[in-house]
């Protein structure tokens, strides 16, 4: 396990993590010449393995993909084309260098097109070898990156947007709920966060559907045809926020709906509704009372003392209060507030996680995204555990993340934060019963492979061989 001790000498050697290099090639010359230069000269990588027939580097790489891959073109058998074509085609990540005795356009170019990463000419110079090995490890370092902050975004994403379809377009199109212009905002927030690009104005859709069933297959159906945000509502049907980059969306919606149904167009004209597109803050001011006989039907409650107000209004004043670490006025705060939180929790969790999301929102401004442990909002059993964690997020946004740790730490703060998934990653692994893939989840990888790639460059052996000395045996897991 890494301390900030050891992340600092990681970082002072220029890399905290070995690349792994796998070399094919037919000339045991080249073999033990790119050897020696890794392991006396290139700390950045390690050789973990070499082989001089295609087929059988191919059935090894299967196994254990490399980081790196360098392949001469012209072997016995199998050429290095085809071993590239296959390699990237089965593993993606893998970055692919070749090696060649000839520099031929032909041959470069038909590299190229494989997607390979660089073209070293032989004879392979300690200077050249160890220059494209050097760009090759940033290379990776910089799809790791985008991978995690991919992953991170995408969760989120998935988190809001459910929430949104869950709670925002059913309370709409319920014909019982209007929001107040601060809870409004609240939503529009939410929206922004997920769908920056959702057009300026849009329209409104209503669909009666009489059978459950048919009300849900089309809600997931119209995502496939349309920039929207549908949810089930109480008057059986679906409700549509339907992005409007144009006048007339009433067709499109039609046309969607009939697709998604195969339905006769004639039934769906006489009930589909839908408005001319308005400006998203005048959604809520612009819906009628859908199932009713008129406005008049809708009206407006004061909720000026309910426990969603009371508590939108205590939320507000969290993240200055953590900002200013008076620990006696923030004790206070959660003595009085948290009996309020217990009570939404239990009376509307999926709308007490919207009012928590309010101060997260506000200290993570789009386009920046609060990590993935918002996704666990919904997850704690009670509300002093919700209130830690909403607490933890906003407190994470305080840290001034790069400047701060490569100054104090002699390092980026995305190679502290993987330290700190990784130390989870072994807890869980040692305490928990969780599978492999549920322990990575848990840290913040949704793709398995990814994860178990990334704790064998941090802990040195994968995750199901570290849970095995660590005595919780988990059979038929192969990660």
């Amino acid at each position: 396990m890494l301390t900030g001790a050891g992340l600092r000498r990681c970082a002072g050697e220029g890399r905290r993590v070995k690349r792994r290099i796998y070399v094919i090639d037919d000339e045991l010359p080249v073999l033990e010449g790119v050897r020696f230069i890794v392991e006396s000269s290139f700390p950045e990588g390690e050789i973990c393995g070499t082989c001089s027939s295609g087929l059988q580097a191919i059935e090894e790489i299967d196994h254990d993909p490399p980081d790196i891959l360098l392949v001469d073109i012209h072997l016995p058998g199998i050429s290095g084309l085809e071993i590239l074509n296959d390699v990237r085609t089965r593993h993606p990540a893998v970055l692919c260098i070749i090696i060649s005795a000839y520099e031929q356009f032909t041959i470069a170019k038909e590299a190229l097109d494989f997607g390979v990463f660089a073209y070293i000419v032989k004879p392979v110079t300690k200077t050249k070898l160890l220059k494209v090995l050097s760009d090759a490890c940033e290379e990776l370092d910089r799809n790791d990156q985008r991978h995690e902050a991919d992953l991170a975004g995408k969760a989120l994403r998935q988190s809001v947007e459910a929430l949104l379809e869950r709670q925002l377009v059913p309370r709409l199109f319920s014909g019982v709920w209007r929001p107040h212009a601060d809870e409004w905002e609240l939503w529009l927030k939410a929206l922004r966060s997920v769908r920056p690009d959702f057009a300026p104005a849009v329209a409104l859709g209503f669909i009666p559907c009489a059978d459950a069933s048919i009300a849900a297959g089309l809600a997931a159906a119209l995502h496939y045809k349309l920039a929207c945000w549908t949810g089930l509502t109480d008057l059986g049907g679906v409700g549509v926020l339907l992005s409007a980059p144009r006048g007339d969306v009433s067709g499109d919606l039609r046309e969607a709906a009939r697709n998604a149904l195969r339905i006769n167009g004639a039934v769906l004209d006489q009930t589909i509704w839908c408005t001319q597109p308005v400006p998203l803050e005048r959604v809520w001011e612009t819906l009628p009372p859908l199932g009713s006989s008129g406005p008049a039907d809708i009206s407006r409650v004061d909720t000026s003392a309910s426990p969603e107000l009371l508590l939108r209004k205590a939320l507000i004043k969290l993240p200055g209060l953590l900002r200013s670490g008076d620990s006696t006025a923030l004790a206070k705060w959660r003595e009085i507030h948290t009996p309020l939180l217990r009570q939404m929790l239990e009376r509307d969790r999926e709308y007490a996680r919207v009012l928590l999301m309010e101060p997260i929102l506000e200290v993570y401004r789009p386009p920046r995204l609060p990590p993935v442990a918002i996704c666990e909002l919904g997850r704690q059993s009670t509300a002093e555990d919700t209130l830690d964690l909403v607490a933890r997020i906003i407190g994470e946004a305080r840290t001034t993340a790069s400047r701060l740790f490569r100054h104090e730490l002699q390092l980026p703060f995305s190679d502290y934060l993987s330290s700190l998934r990784m130390e989870e990653a072994q807890r869980l692994l040692s305490e928990s019963d969780l599978s492999i893939k549920e322990v990575g989840y848990a840290v913040g990888y949704q793709d398995a492979n990814y994860f178990s790639r990334v704790f064998k460059r941090w802990v040195g052996m994968r995750p199901r061989e570290y849970s095995s000395r660590s005595g919780v045996s988990r059979e038929g897991e192969s990660l």
